[in-house]
């Protein structure tokens, strides 16, 4: 899938190099990574030239994001210096979802920040000092606290496409079990991150990152591409056993602004040696609360590649009845949190209960996630329902390990 989204560069300029001079085109937008960068441009009033020595964090450039034109100003890396390189563009489309109202406000707000900084170099050149109100240094101190944020941000940004390219991001399968047989149906694919500083990392981490920056959708494609490479890996495992089993595989609500993930997924399955069915996409129920029809038209499409479909974390966000019928989905997945209080919670079995009751009438499979004790799958199997995964039956391994412990189990797990 080619990638659609625009992203943040990074770029390096040694010390006393110009980043940018007085009558460039405006193009770019910068953010300092590290070292120190000498900004001069004229003073707004008097038109003389005042010098900024701008260091970590702070972006300057700025006027390339708020109009076309020529610089008006120099920019010197004063010591090696590392930035992140800001277009109008990117920041456009990571404003696209914002109210218009705030998207606004962050345009006055950069304008207000260009304008207060060459005031207070001036002041500074002119005073020695400038002497900050107490509501000016609760601001400063709220925008240090944003910059190193955002910093931060943009640097997990850098290290995920890197991790990308270097297939750092890892398929850990945790097996789904039928409660009646104790035959593993099939295993859900976790994401973990192999980084080679920091060790594994978990999916909490980094997936909030990666959805905002849309970096999420490269990571999916790159779990889906696992689960395909996955699948015939379990038939020679296992032989024509595995051809009732699946891998399922997580979805973000991202993937669902555009028709781009049909073409992700048509190009992930086209000509596989099994059946697309065993390919089943997770999404959230998230994924189907902006628009809607949009939304059934993707999982139509879905549909029509042969893969089957599965509404995760039922009864957590935005649940209707309404996408039971609306959507072209294959089964539910049940939530740990009503799970792990199944025993102390009447109200969670009672919901557990009605989603059972629901997949049942819709013809729907059911799998409740969360399964760590034997009593659970008792109360489950007991009100219906189908199938499990959790810690009882084994906790997320790297895929090689969980293929090999499948071989020598045949597939099953002893059930009580």
């Amino acid at each position: 899938m080619a990638e659609k989204s625009l992203f943040v560069k990074r770029a390096f300029y040694e010390s006393g190099s110009a980043i940018f001079s007085c009558g460039d085109k405006r193009d770019h937008a910068y953010i300092i990574e590290s070292g120190e960068v000498e900004f001069t441009e004229p003073d707004s009033t008097t038109n003389e030239p005042v010098t900024t020595h701008l260091t970590d964090g702070e972006l300057f450039g700025e006027s390339a994001i708020l109009e076309n034109g020529k610089r008006n100003g120099t920019a010197i890396a004063v010591k090696d210096t590392s930035v992140f390189i800001l277009s109008r563009e990117i920041l456009k489309e990571r404003m696209s979802n914002l109210d218009p109202l705030v998207s606004l406000v962050v345009s006055m707000l950069i304008e207000k920040y260009r304008e207060n900084r060459i005031k207070s170099a001036n002041g500074i050149a002119k005073k020695g000092k400038t002497k900050l109100s107490s509501s000016h240094t609760m601001l400063i101190a709220g925008y240090e606290e944003q910059k190193q944020t955002a910093l931060k941000e943009l640097q997990i940004e850098q290290e995920l496409r890197r991790g990308l390219e270097n297939r750092e991001f890892k398929p850990y399968l945790q097996p789904i079990v039928e409660f009646k047989t104790g035959r593993i149906v099939g295993f859900e694919t976790l994401i973990r991150w192999h980084h080679p500083e920091k060790g594994i990392i978990f999916p909490n981490d980094f997936i909030p990152v990666a959805e905002r920056t849309n970096v999420i959708q490269l990571i999916d494609q790159r779990m889906l591409e696992a689960a395909c490479e996955i699948i015939p890996a379990m038939y020679k495992m296992l032989g024509q056993r595995a051809s009732d089993m699946f891998i399922s595989v997580n979805l973000s609500g991202a993937n669902f602004d555009n028709n781009d993930v049909v073409k992700m997924v048509r190009t992930a399955v086209r000509g596989a040696p099994f059946d697309p069915i065993q390919i089943k996409l997770e999404i959230t129920e998230s994924a189907l609360v902006g628009d809607s029809n949009r939304a059934a038209d993707i999982l139509s499409s879905l549909k029509d590649l042969g893969v089957s479909i599965a509404l995760d974390d039922f009864g957590t966000g935005y649940s209707s009845l309404g996408y039971l019928h609306k959507f072209s989905i294959d089964g539910l997945k049940i939530d740990r949190s009503f799970v792990q209080q199944i025993h102390d919670s009447q109200k969670s079995l009672d919901i557990i209960k009605a989603v059972v009751g629901l997949a049942h009438a819709f013809k729907l499979g059911i799998i409740a996630e969360g399964i760590e004790e034997q009593r659970d799958i008792d109360i489950l199997r007991g009100i219906g329902c189908q199938y499990g995964q959790g810690y009882h039956f084994g906790k997320p391994i790297e895929a090689t390990q969980a293929l090999r412990n499948l071989k020598a189990s045949g597939g099953m797990i002893t059930m009580n």
